[in-house]
């Protein structure tokens, strides 16, 4: 009987531990998408070009947006290729808009 009791208990924990898991796979994702978003913002706040300009990330299922007004097209460029570069992007997908002059002052 004693065998039996370790038996069940093991199999309890295995199914306690799938349960986990498959817990822990469905949160993941959300997860992983605020940890890719860190990045990319960590990216670009320590990059000397795109660190000024203010731009905003979020990230849905591995595809990150890239939201705000900048000052260039090669800040756009720089913005994409840093953000595509990160662990876990699985795309980018740039929203950004360059500032235009205002003319009137």
């Amino acid at each position: 009987t004693n065998g039996n009791f370790w038996s069940s208990s093991v199999l309890k924990i295995d199914e306690a531990k799938q349960t986990i898991s498959e817990k822990t796979e469905s949160s993941g994702q959300y997860l992983d998408d605020s940890v890719v978003t860190l990045n990319v913002k960590t990216a670009i706040v320590n990059d000397p070009l795109l660190k000024v300009s203010e731009i905003s990330v979020t990230t849905e299922n591995g595809v990150v947006q890239l939201n705000g007004v900048v000052d260039s097209q090669q800040i756009i460029d720089k913005a994409v290729e840093v953000a595509q570069v990160q662990k876990g992007v699985k795309s980018v997908l740039s929203n950004l808009t360059i500032r235009t002059a205002n003319l009137s002052q």
